[in-house]
């Protein structure tokens, strides 16, 4: 099951990964506007796959205990909820890093006095998103083998590392900011599927599509609250060509590896 659910994690990665050439290539074609309607077609796809492809079902029916819209047994699964705040804090870094990832690399090439165009930033942006593919379903291998909580941690204490210093090279080395986008594109996506199959094996019967409810519920507060919080520390800290301000940029982008830490952290071994 969870090998199932490392290939439908990895698989949002393709996706991600694959528009930032596309809004990059419209931009440059066209302008910023076609680089909306053009990602706006993923939707159209998805929407003909459901139509077309998946076969129509009737939902199995299933007793519940409480209301269908109580969610309380959920949250008082406390090692299911540990995984979702795992999932909250991995979706603060994961979404903070995507989208601010081409205006960094635009930055550092600027910094460096490289030549560079939007494509070539959406390009490399593209690369480290598709490096977290393999690592989304490898990190679940590693979980199966060495243990999910192991894992999380480890991967999460890295993340932390890399993202303390990711800001701060960009007044290094061009190269090695494109080097570091790199490696911590992949480790951020490194214990995605293992969270997300450790909220499911958690899951109460009865109770995992409520649980998984709460999983993408929770989960993306922190992809909504993270990007924003990034901009307003390059409000408070960069101005105009500051390295500071990226710095503590990807610091704040860390704090989602740190939140995941500490709530994997209260696992039982």
């Amino acid at each position: 099951q969870s090998r199932y659910v490392a290939f439908y994690t990895a698989s949002f990665g393709i996706g991600a990964g694959l528009s930032y050439p596309l809004a990059g290539e419209m931009t440059a074609l066209l302008d910023w506007r076609w680089a909306f309607a053009m990602t706006a077609v993923g939707s159209v796809i998805a929407f003909f796959i459901l139509v077309v492809v998946l076969p129509r079902a009737k939902p199995h029916p299933v007793k519940h205990d409480t209301h269908w819209l109580d969610f309380r047994p959920v949250l008082r699964n406390r090692q299911a909820m540990s995984y979702i705040l795992g999932y909250a804090g991995h979706n603060w870094e994961l979404f903070a890093y995507r989208s601010w990832i081409v205006a960094f690399l635009v930055f550092a090439a600027d910094q460096q006095s490289v030549e560079w165009t939007v494509l070539n930033a959406t390009t490399l942006a593209a690369v480290a998103t598709l490096l977290g593919v393999p690592a989304s379903i490898f990190g679940n291998e590693l979980a199966v083998r060495f243990g999910r909580r192991r894992l999380i941690l480890i991967v999460t204490s890295l993340s932390i590392l890399m993202g303390s210093i990711l800001g701060f090279s960009s007044g290094v080395s061009y190269t090695l900011a494109v080097i570091l986008c790199m490696v911590y594109g992949a480790l951020l996506t490194g214990d995605s599927a293992s969270i997300t199959a450790g909220t499911v094996s958690s899951a109460a019967p009865g109770q995992r599509g409520a649980t998984l409810a709460m999983h993408a519920f929770i989960g993306f507060i922190g992809g909504i609250f993270a990007p924003p919080a990034v901009g307003l520390a390059l409000d408070l800290f960069g101005g105009d060509g500051a390295v500071m301000g990226w710095g503590m940029a990807f610091i704040i982008c860390a704090l989602g590896s740190i939140m995941a830490f500490i709530a994997v952290a209260r696992l039982r071994k």
